[in-house]
């Protein structure tokens, strides 16, 4: 039996969905490549996703069956400031006083080593670069990030 992808997720929950539908108006179907991304997931866009494979003959059946369930997202509905969601405090330059700042280049640099050795740092996280002087200045505990 040869099989026909007719859909490709990012993760493996959103795959089982689809196939789960598909099975549910009669189409067989099954996921591949889950495993492998479970296990390291930048491997997602390098393999195409996690896929949902079904017969070649039932592979437009499918694909109308997953177009009719997945209309296209609408705009999130703007929570309002009443519901107990307040905005994060901006930080100052001690410096200069102005609020654009960003992560030290040291900070971005070390973050982006562990994503690719795939082991999270805890160093490197509280130093602030003032977009606007330069200064840089270590972060207040609270608002360590």
């Amino acid at each position: 039996m040869s099989a026909s992808v007719v859909a490709s997720f990012r993760d493996a929950h959103e795959a089982h969905l689809a196939r789960a539908l598909l099975e549910s108006s009669g189409v067989p179907a099954y996921v591949v490549d889950e495993h492998t991304i479970g296990n390291n997931w930048l491997y997602s866009n390098m393999l195409g996703g996690v896929k949902v494979l079904v017969p070649v003959e039932l592979a437009d059946e499918a694909r109308s069956i997953l177009a009719d369930e997945n209309p296209p997202p609408e705009a999130e509905p703007e929570l309002e400031p009443s519901a107990g969601l307040s905005e994060p405090a901006l930080e100052h330059c001690p410096a200069c006083g102005g609020e654009a700042r960003s992560l030290d280049a040291m900070d971005r640099r070390i973050r982006a080593l562990s994503m690719l050795i795939g082991f999270p740092f805890a160093i490197g996280r509280r130093r602030r670069r003032c977009d606007d002087c330069g200064h840089t200045w270590r972060a207040p505990r609270a608002a360590r990030t």
